[in-house]
Formats: structure tokens, sequence, C-alpha cells
């Protein structure tokens, strides 16, 4: 009883706070009177990049609507570009640092989300597969008509009031991907033949046709990609001595050739790395993700542990050999055919180098046909 009645006052106080009125009129979505939509979708890469097949539809649905996405700075690059898109916004979360204090990090979120209650948008998604408090409050401050999110359960459920419509929790085992297309249903819709999509700009190819060019690889087939990736409070990670004992047995192949790619934030790991490699190993930093997405078509093949890069790589077309541990390959397995998950329990090192070039010597047969 002392809860409802919390959650009562909560929802009145936030009623007369940000919409001014008691109590909020709640009207049965009308497909045929969206005309601003928004997709919130504030968390990482992969996925961002697994909402991309719902903004394709949403397009295909609704032809001349005004169709736009706000994600975090960090996944900016997955959605820029997206020619189904008519806008994108972008905040800067408070943990990734740009600012000196929480507070300018909460003001400038402010002002994205000012200017996104200005344009009046009809109907807002709040795009994950559970609740989110903070994607949630992003969606209830657009005072959007009809608002769509995950059902909110235990604590967070003073905050249901947020979303006008609600979705069940989606935890599990379909792929991502399917997940988020259970937004459409509200609308009456149904969706197949579904692709990942991430532009990649004339700029970053050119940048990585250069430099394939300086590595003298430019043109060559078949291209094997070995991409340095971790995350090391998830237990996310392959040991320093299998990527050696890795990238020593592709080099000494003469039926292919082989580099290694990391992003800034594995540098010192890849020095590690390469200082026990030959000398003049070819190895791509990786400073964007518009330009890794750029080598990675390049590619004929990709071999990376799961996480944001992965699901580029699969958005590019380019196959992959993708090394599962204790995340289910059932959920984040890489979107598309064509693509090899290996997975032994729940940590990648479970996984042999070995078993990691048969995968590779099967993905090249296919090549090969």
């Amino acid at each position: 009883m002392h809860r409802r009645i919390f959650y009562w006052i909560t929802r009145k106080f936030y009623h007369l706070l940000f919409l001014q009125k008691w109590e909020e009129e709640i009207l049965p979505i009308d497909p045929g009177k969206i005309g601003k939509i928004l997709i919130i979708r504030n968390d990482n890469i992969g996925d961002v990049i697994c909402t991309t097949p719902l903004i394709e539809v949403l397009r295909r649905l609704y032809p001349k609507a005004f169709l736009a996405v706000l994600v975090c700075r960090l996944t900016e690059e997955v959605v820029s570009g997206n020619s189904f898109l008519d806008k994108v916004y972008v905040y800067d979360k408070a943990k990734h640092g740009k600012f000196h204090s929480v507070w300018v990090a909460w003001w400038k979120q402010l002002e994205v989300l000012r200017e996104i209650r200005k344009k009046g948008f009809d109907l807002v998604l709040g795009v994950r597969c559970g609740f989110s408090a903070p994607q949630a409050w992003m969606a209830y401050f657009s005072r959007a008509k009809w608002r769509l999110g995950r059902t909110a359960i235990s604590k967070e459920e003073k905050f249901s009031f947020f979303y006008t419509h609600r979705i069940p929790r989606a935890f599990d085992q379909r792929r991502e991907v399917e997940r988020c297309l259970d937004f459409l249903k509200p609308l009456g819709v149904q969706a197949n033949d579904l692709r990942l999509l991430f532009p990649v700009s004339r700029e970053a190819e050119k940048k990585a046709e250069k430099f394939l060019q300086e590595q003298g690889l430019y043109g060559h087939h078949p291209l094997v990609g070995v991409h340095l990736t971790s995350r090391m409070e998830d237990g996310r990670f392959w040991k320093d001595e299998n990527y050696v004992r890795l990238l020593k047995t592709l080099f000494d192949r003469e039926d292919l050739k082989v580099l290694l790619s990391f992003g800034p934030d594995k540098k010192d790991e890849a020095e590690r790395i390469l200082c026990t490699l030959p000398p003049q190993f070819p190895h791509f930093l990786s400073q964007d993700l518009k330009t890794f997405g750029a080598y990675a078509k390049t590619l004929d093949l990709m071999v990376t542990l799961e996480g944001g890069p992965m699901h580029i790589v699969a958005a590019v077309g380019t196959p992959l050999v993708a090394l599962f541990g204790k995340t289910d390959p059932l959920e984040w397995a890489p979107w598309g055919n064509g693509h090899i998950v290996l997975r032994k329990g729940k940590q990648e090192n479970n996984i042999t180098v070995e078993e990691v070039l048969e995968a590779v010597d099967q993905q090249l047969s296919k090549i090969s046909n």
C-alpha cells in the first residue's frame, strides 16, 4: 500500500513539473497520425548496430516521416551517414569524462533534450531488451504523445509511467536484431529480410586503401585480419600468447596475408604482441569507427572476440571467426550468413589457437570455392 502511494505521488510530481498537467491522457496508437519518430538507443556500439534494421523498417513503413535517433557520443559514427535518418541527436555521457564536471555533462544533455522536445515528436521508442530509467526519462522529457519502452520491474516500477505503452522485457534467447523488432508490434507490423547498416564514407575508404598500399597489400587476396579487443571487467579477453601464436602461424603461410588491428585503448597490448612478431609486421591502428569499418570491408576474413568491432565487421559484409565466452551467441552472434562462432564454456581463453586456425581454414575454403 505504501509503495503504491509513493508511486502515485512520484507520477503526479513529474506530470505537474514536466507536463504541466495533473494526469496524462494516454491515447491508443494511431499509425496514420505518426509524422515524427525518435529512436533512443543510448548504450554500446553493438547494440546500436543491431538497431539499424529497425531504422530501415520504420523508414519503409513511414517514407514521409521525420525519422531521428538519439545516441551517446560513443556510437555517433554508427548512425552518422545513415540514409534512412533525417537527424542524429548526440549527447555525451557524464561517465565518459568529456566534461570536467558531471553537472556540465547533465546540462549539455538537457540542451539536447530541449531541442528534441521542441521538435514535437509523435512517437518515441526507447529501444533496449530491458527497462532503463535514464532512457525512459529521455523519452518522457520529449512529451511525445506515444512513448514505447520495456516494462519496468522491481525498484524501476515507480518510473514505468515514463512510457505510455510498455513492451514485455526481452531477456530471452532471440537475437538482439529480432528483439528490437518487438517495438513494431504496437504498430501492427512485422518485418523480415533484415540487414545491418554501417555507412562507410569515401574519405574513410581512401584512408583504408592508402594504408594497404603503404603495406604493399592493396588488392591482395585472401587478406585475413586479426582484431585485438577485450573488456577485462567482463572477463572478455584472449591471452597475448594466443594472439602471438595465431599471428605467427598465419604470417608464415604463403597462401594468405595477415594483419593485426587495434584501437587506441589497446595500444599497449598491441605493442607487447608486436614486439614478439617479425619486424614490420603489418598492423592497423584504428583511430575511429568509420575508418575501421572501411578497413574491415577490404578484408576477406576477420578474427576477433565478440563485441562492438565484431558487429561492425558483420555490418560491412566481411565474414568472421568470432570468439565468444560469457556472452551468449544465441543472442549476440554476428548477424548474417557466413560467420563461424567459437565458444567453449564462458571464457574465450578456453578456445585454442588450433581451433581458431581450423575455423580460418573453413572460411578460406569457402572463399576459394
